[in-house]
């Protein structure tokens, strides 16, 4: 098992220039073209996302009041606090916040190295995660950032609100 820390997160620009975007971790790491990618992003005005061809996104609000996508051929959704969302990065996308700023999180998948998901699991006892066949990313929203290598497992306790990636090559 290997701990991603704060001080190993990448600061980086938005493909399209509207902001910046905390790396949390990609793979493969330390390449521009990556197949898969985890960050967190403060969005601080309205306007366009950037493009990602060939991808598949699951964008999730952390903190804020939420915002407003146009998703090219998919239309209006709404994006509240904890409730995953997916879309393909190749679909032009707006988006417009309900009011003030919101941090978002983002995992995104190339589609030809594979699938991806994300989801919210609130633990109210010790759970156990892992898997044989996917590589999961944990996030948890109160402490740290723990990535699940195949075959491994780890118990988290109860009270942990966990941000849960996983991708299956």
């Amino acid at each position: 098992m290997r701990l991603i820390r704060q001080t190993d997160y990448r600061i980086m620009p938005w493909k399209n220039g509207g902001g910046t975007t905390t790396e949390i971790f990609a793979s493969p790491e330390g390449v521009i073209d990556f197949d898969w990618r985890v960050s967190i992003a403060t969005v601080s005005a309205d306007g366009p996302f950037s493009t990602f061809p060939g991808f598949e996104r699951h964008i999730m609000v952390l903190e804020g009041n939420g915002m407003t996508l146009e998703v090219e051929n998919a239309g209006t959704v709404d994006l509240a606090s904890l409730r995953p969302y997916s879309f393909s990065g190749d679909s032009r996308v707006d988006g417009r916040l309900r009011s003030g700023p919101v941090k978002d999180f983002n995992l995104m998948v190339r589609r030809d190295f594979g699938v991806g998901t994300l989801q919210v699991q609130q633990t109210d006892k010790p759970c156990r995660l892992g898997g044989s066949k996917s590589q999961f990313l944990i996030y948890t929203l109160s402490k740290h950032s723990i990535l699940l290598d195949p075959d491994e497992f780890h118990v988290f306790p109860a009270g942990e609100t966990l941000v849960i990636c996983e991708v299956s090559p």
